[in-house]
């Protein structure tokens, strides 16, 4: 599942199962347990893609998206998924 999931962000999929590898640690430190964080992988790939800032803000509103709205909750979620990323 998830590297189709990369493969549909047009991520890289090289190394992503390897733990020997940075690539292969980097997707590990995604994992809650044995399953990624599927929120965290989607921020990633918006963040990262190509799109202009316009596309990628809808991208992540629609991620998030709950009834038209992005609640409190969801909102705090995607702001601590992209502090965390970027640090």
């Amino acid at each position: 599942m998830l590297l189709d999931y990369l493969t549909d962000l047009s991520m890289a999929t090289i190394g992503v199962d390897d733990p020997e590898n940075d690539i292969g640690k980097f997707y590990a430190s995604l994992k809650d347990g044995n399953e990624f964080e599927m929120d965290k992988i989607a921020v990633l790939g918006i963040l990262l893609g190509k799109g202009t800032k316009a596309e990628k803000a809808t991208a992540l509103y629609k991620r998030f998206n709950v009834q038209g709205i992005v609640p409190k909750e969801k909102f705090e979620t995607m702001l601590s998924i992209m502090i965390e990323l970027s640090v």
